[in-house]
């Protein structure tokens, strides 16, 4: 008992889970996992660990967190929660104390839940302490903390996530209303429509009519035909379809942000992706990279939710995303390989859920690994891989310039006996046969001078994050030039976007250290945008890069916040 009179739950002064009377009915893995989680989660929250705005005076011991559980007669525990600025063990604290009661006997209880009122509660506590007020004893009726809050502030807080969607709607409509829009389209987004166009008319996936084709992913132009099946092939409605893709991006954006911190970090973040050109740029253009952002943000609550919980549907769904996204933007499909450590480290069932998680993965890329097997011969998603980005490196560690050694390769592309087949082939493909011969012509100076190319490898690092993404808005030439002629609006507005570029960075890069102390639950927030620097081994492309930018925002509204929280704190003070 702690000097209240009050029992302390054996779990967390012994370290080890109570034993079970043989008589009792046992709890379900489930819900005992989730309870176990929930707990966790509200002694980081208590404890001040988490992102929580608490003054360094105002932070509250992991001692000061007491939970008394009983078995009812449905075997589900009820529990009670004491904090208690009085307990010796523990900092000075802020909040004098948050009473739990018993829950209801005939349902669970919903620590994920009481997490998200406790935070609440904490902050409107906070914000009495600095105003010099004194609350005293904070109870909390009911079966969660949550409902503290009422009805009306959850329906404040949709009202929100609904605000941030037409927010983000309304600018990319605008931006969309304002851009110059193509009529004939070129390059990769001439081979998404082409694809497209006979998907719909049923040529098959072909470049050509008739003539399977593996130069693109499939996912991408499989959308794209459907929207051509219902609309017809008109280029305006695809754009409108794909604003409000990114629209939902930074609805899906704020509510996970919201769910794992607060409204405050979820509305900061949104708004860095409401207001991000970028993205608008692309959401006008017949490019995958709109739906790989979705895809790549759409698959992490599920990878939150495992390593929280330990449930295996979700992680299952997350790798059903990953997939889709890899069959999107091909250059994603390691990414399972970037988690796979976090989902073996998980001391019960991490192997189990690896298994799972590969296996759902695997399951959906096979068909069309195998698709392609049977036509041409190969293995890969498509036949566009990295070969052109490693022969360009090879031609810079010979000592030539990135943009003659980028010509010089791309000069291979238009040579006709690598153009699409117009009559099907067996077993190879033209692009695969390039794809070799930048492979055989790279790789060897590569290995001869692997010092040479870790060092161009690294000088990309900061250009590929740090990148002013000019040249999308027609900003594309030598500064030396614009300052030549005098004109100094391009100059300014590449500074002004690599300044955006280098306070996200730097905001996301303090974000993660603000949340470091829930790594075993967050690390998809660090790992997943992390990954997408494996870019840079093969060509210096910022681009590849966008499907991250969304968890950079979610780390950088956390940032933002704190240091709002710091700055306020310190305003009061003085």
């Amino acid at each position: 008992m702690d000097e209240g009179g009050r029992h302390r739950h054996p779990r967390l002064v012994h370290g080890r889970p109570p034993k079970r009377d043989a008589g009792k009915r046992p709890q379900d893995d489930r819900v005992r996992d989730r309870s176990r989680s929930g707990l966790r989660e509200l002694q980081h929250l208590l404890s001040g660990t988490r992102h929580h705005p608490l003054r360094t005076r105002d932070r509250i011991g992991p001692a000061a967190v007491a939970v008394v559980s009983r078995a009812n007669g449905a075997g589900v525990p009820a529990r009670r929660l004491f904090v208690s600025r009085r307990d010796p063990r523990a900092a000075a604290g802020g909040v004098s104390a948050v009473l739990l009661p018993p829950v209801l006997h005939h349902a669970p209880p919903d620590p994920h839940a009481l997490v998200r009122g406790t935070r609440a509660v904490l902050r409107r506590r906070d914000d009495a302490a600095l105003d010099g007020e004194d609350e005293g004893e904070v109870r909390l009726p009911h079966r969660k903390l949550e409902d503290r809050a009422g009805k009306p502030e959850r329906l404040l807080t949709r009202r929100k996530g609904l605000l941030v969607f037409a927010a983000a709607l309304a600018l990319r409509l605008s931006f969309l209303g304002l851009s110059r829009t193509e009529t004939v389209l070129t390059g990769d987004q001439l081979d998404y429509d082409q694809i497209a166009h006979h998907l719909a008319t049923g040529g098959g996936f072909a470049y050509n009519p008739g003539v399977p084709t593996s130069i693109r992913a499939p996912v991408y132009p499989y959308a794209l035909a459907a929207v051509y099946k219902i609309f017809g092939r008109n280029y305006g409605r695809v754009r409108v379809l794909q604003a409000l893709l990114g629209a939902g991006v930074c609805w899906l954006l704020f509510w996970l942000v919201r769910y794992e911190f607060d409204d405050r970090s979820a509305l900061a973040a949104a708004g860095f992706a409401v207001l991000y050109p970028v993205f608008m740029h692309y959401e006008t253009r017949l490019l995958s990279e709109s739906l790989a952002v979705f895809l790549t943000l759409a698959c992490v609550p599920g990878l939150i939710a495992y390593a929280k919980t330990g449930r295996l549907a979700p992680l299952a769904a997350s790798a059903a995303i990953t997939a889709a996204a890899a069959l999107t933007r091909p250059g994603i499909m390691l990414l399972p390989l970037a988690a796979a450590p976090f989902l073996l480290a998980r001391r019960s069932g991490g192997l189990r859920a690896a298994v799972l998680y590969f296996g759902v993965y695997a399951g959906l890329m096979l068909p069309w690994s195998l698709r392609n097997q049977h036509h041409f011969g190969h293995w890969a998603i498509c036949t566009r891989g990295p070969g052109m980005g490693l022969y360009t490196t090879s031609l810079m560690i010979e000592g030539m310039p990135y943009r003659e050694a980028f010509n010089k390769a791309e000069i291979l592309v238009h040579e006709p006996r690598y153009a699409e087949p117009t009559e099907p082939t067996h077993g190879s493909h033209p692009y695969a046969e390039l794809e070799a011969r930048y492979k055989a012509m790279a790789l060897p100076v590569i290995k001869a001078h692997p010092f040479a190319y870790a060092w161009i490898v690294a000088k990309r690092l900061p250009r590929f994050w740090i990148s002013s993404h000019s040249s999308v808005f027609g900003v594309d030439r030598p500064l030396s030039e614009y300052r030549a002629e005098g004109r100094w609006g391009p100059v300014l507005f590449r500074f002004l976007l690599l300044g955006l570029h280098a306070a996200l960075c730097a905001l996301a890069a303090l974000g993660i250290f603000v949340w470091r102390e829930r790594w075993k639950t967050l690390w998809p927030l660090a790992v997943v945008p992390a990954y997408f620097t494996i870019h840079i081994g093969f060509d210096l492309i910022p681009r590849y890069g966008l499907p991250a930018f969304p968890l950079l925002f979610a780390n950088a509204g956390v940032a933002a916040v704190f240091l709002f929280d710091l700055w306020r704190a310190r305003a009061k003070e003085s």
